[in-house]
């Protein structure tokens, strides 16, 4: 070497030497890092050998609910990456409260993990459990909760009329009487928050059938022939009347004014006086009554509904002598 360079020529290549190993070391000691905050990236050249490091040499704090994908006393790579998600405020109102947090989770579903909140099978919550998180976002659940009561009812009974020829018409007489019956229910409650907002029936089981009361209804019309005639008088010949039909008669005596304002009379050559239901026989319609003669419908009675009449008579014995006959009523024109 020394036969070719000079003394200076050999201190300059020696010093080039140096600086060319420096250089070259320092470069490989040269890392890209390519960091990630929330989404966006750059790429940052360093020289440091840790993840913390790096981020004190860049300024970069890491909050406790921040999420970083490297722990900070790792080493860096050459071509390293790291991955910083910053935390949001998200308010959740369940199980009557409200409450803030701050979270760096992805999901809804993760959230609610991360802050062991459990969501019930059939609780509701105001998001898809797989919605992205989103800065001030609010989310709502609602507590479903559901029961079973039972309640016993009473079942009505019904009422049956069944005609009966043996009975005269006009009268009714129960022939069984009815008893209620009972059934139990069953419903399902639902409750939101402890407040019920549905019911549903799920079940019914009649446990005593109820008992229809029984009402026989008499049909049997007396006719004019199964009555002494004596009794009631012959029937004018020359009577006109536009209606006829078989009414229960009783009788009644007394002062008074009738319902139609009138005295009542009994006048057996005359007009007498007849109490009759006006929604069958209008006060003032003219009649002719088997066995009592002539009479004007002009007075009424709480007892005389239907087909049913109350003749005056001038006397109690005389009310009393006529009892209860079942007589032909004869509208006339």
């Amino acid at each position: 070497m020394k036969k070719f360079f000079s003394k200076g020529v050999l201190i300059s290549l020696f010093a080039a030497f140096v600086v060319f190993t420096t250089a070259f070391a320092i470069n490989s000691m040269k890392k890209h890092v390519t960091l990630v905050v929330d989404g966006k990236e750059q790429v940052i050249d360093t020289y440091v050998t840790t993840v913390a490091e790096f981020l004190a040499e860049n300024g970069i704090t890491i909050d406790s609910k921040d999420k970083i994908d490297k722990g900070t006393g790792d080493g860096l790579a050459k071509q390293d990456r790291i991955v910083i998600t910053r935390a949001v405020p998200v308010v959740l109102y369940a199980d009557g409260a409200i409450q803030e947090f701050m979270t760096a989770e992805k999901t809804v579903q993760d959230f609610l993990d991360a802050e062991s909140v459990t969501l019930g099978e059939i609780d509701k919550i105001s998001v898809p459990v797989e919605t992205m998180v989103s800065r001030d976002m609010e989310i709502t659940i609602v507590r479903v909760t559901k029961e079973m009561v039972t309640e016993n009812v009473t079942i009505a009974f019904g009422v049956q009329e069944k005609k009966d020829s043996s009975i005269m018409k006009g009268i009714k007489k129960v022939t069984q009487e009815g008893s209620a019956g009972e059934k139990v229910l069953t419903k399902e409650r639902t409750y939101e928050d402890g407040v019920l907002v549905s019911e549903e029936l799920v079940g019914e089981n009649v446990t005593k059938s109820p008992v229809d009361k029984i009402v026989a209804v008499g049909t049997k019309v007396m006719s004019y022939a199964a009555v002494n005639t004596a009794t009631r008088g012959p029937l004018p010949a020359s009577l006109s009347y536009s209606s006829t039909y078989t009414v229960r008669a009783t009788a009644y005596a007394g002062d008074g004014i009738t319902a139609s304002g009138a005295v009542p009379v009994r006048n057996p050559s005359g007009w007498s006086t007849i109490a009759v239901d006006r929604t069958r026989i209008p006060l003032g319609t003219r009649v002719y009554v088997e066995g009592y003669g002539y009479a004007i419908a002009q007075d009424v009675g709480g007892a005389i509904k239907g087909d049913r009449i109350d003749v005056f008579m001038n006397s109690e014995s005389d009310a009393i002598r006529w009892g209860v006959r079942y007589v032909k009523i004869y509208i006339l024109d």
